[in-house]
């Protein structure tokens, strides 16, 4: 278990957008991915957002309907949680490790997780003006990946572009 994937450090911020892209920023960089699991709002009227709740990608339990057919799933339960508080004394937010504990070790690969697959506005431009062109999507991938080695991108998500 030493090379499992350690939390965050807990740190107050002072916008919501910039603890979500610190906290993605984070799990990137140690091989993981989050998804936004709950949020939660103020009792008084006009209801506010005050808590969101985030959870590692590998969180939670498959579910089945109907007929159960042996499939793949990448869930393991894993226990990893994250909750952004919106502090109201002083406008703050902050950043709380609710369940500290991952069940796997980081991901050596990015590709595995959706979010990390999509292209970037600058690439989403480039797709585009390509596109209208009319350019097939794999020669498209392939100038992608010439500019930028490491991108993660696939032909799907050219198609749908």
């Amino acid at each position: 278990m030493s090379d499992w994937i350690e939390p965050p450090d807990e740190a107050i911020y002072h916008t919501k957008e910039e603890a979500e892209n610190d906290i993605y920023q984070y799990a990137f960089d140690h091989g993981f991915a989050l998804t936004r699991a709950d949020i939660r709002y103020d009792k008084k009227k006009p209801r506010s957002e005050r808590r969101w709740d985030y959870r590692c990608e590998k969180g939670g339990v498959e579910k089945t309907y109907g007929i159960q057919r042996q499939t793949g799933t990448r869930m393991t339960e894993c226990d990893f949680e994250l909750r952004i508080h919106r502090v109201i004394a002083d406008g703050t937010f902050k950043l709380q490790v609710y369940r500290p504990n991952h069940n796997h070790p980081p991901s050596t690969d990015h590709r595995q997780y959706a979010q990390y697959r999509r292209p970037t506005e600058k690439e989403m431009a480039s797709i585009q003006a390509l596109s209208a062109s009319g350019i097939a999507p794999r020669v498209i991938l392939d100038s992608l990946l010439e500019a930028d080695p490491d991108q993660v991108s696939r032909t799907c998500v050219l198609h749908h572009a």
